[in-house]
């Protein structure tokens, strides 16, 4: 009986797949259901980092959606400044996210580094966001959206892995956990915060008509 128990389990992590060897869209997979003690941060690093490589390659795309742009009167001028603006505040945010990800490709065990990763990004997609949606506003059609949707898709699964319970299990273990630095935890209450407010002010565009 004991030899028959040993097969099955050995049967069963024979066939339990292999986080590290799994490409981006499998991993991203796997995190809807891993628990904190699943997630491969090192794996998780190299997710992260496929996703800030993308963002930083469309930079230029995102730039050219302002040829898009469609003003009906001199009046509306300035709104070219303020479109380029949101370009260029995104573009400040993927260059940090992509220098937060080489940080924790370093040190992929690092909670206070994934957790800059994970703030930066919520950002950076936010901004993308709030960008395509004032460059739609003043002209941009489904038609030019479409340039941008590589780094569109790249958000969305970087908001996959971001919500994933085990990801967001690790960084509140960290919160919490007696081993972790005051300094730390104090960074990443900080942080945190910062995200709640990008959250809040990103619904109270969507809600406004």
């Amino acid at each position: 009986m004991g030899a028959l128990l040993l097969l099955g389990a050995t049967a069963q992590a024979q066939l339990a797949p292999d986080p590290s060897k799994m490409n981006d869209a499998d991993y991203g997979t796997f995190l809807e259901t891993a628990d904190a003690d699943s997630v491969d941060t090192r794996r998780l690093s190299r997710l992260l980092f496929g996703i800030a490589a993308t963002l930083d390659g469309g930079r230029t795309s995102v730039r050219l959606l302002q040829n898009a742009i469609v003003l009906r009167d001199t009046s509306q001028e300035g709104v070219r400044g303020t479109i380029r603006a949101a370009c260029a505040s995104y573009e400040a945010v993927v260059a940090r996210m992509r220098e937060a990800v080489a940080a924790l490709l370093d040190a992929p065990q690092s909670t206070a580094r994934l957790n800059e990763v994970l703030v930066e990004g919520h950002e950076a997609c936010w901004r993308l966001d709030a960008y395509a949606r004032l460059t739609e506003t003043y002209g941009a059609r489904a038609a030019d959206l479409v340039s941008i949707l590589a780094s569109s898709e790249a958000c969305g699964r970087f908001r996959g892995a971001a919500f994933a319970p085990g990801v967001r299990a690790l960084v509140a273990r960290a919160l919490g956990g007696d081993s972790a630095s005051r300094a730390e935890v104090d960074k990443l209450r900080r942080e945190l915060a910062e995200l709640e407010a990008l959250l809040d002010e990103l619904r109270q565009i969507d809600e406004q008509p």
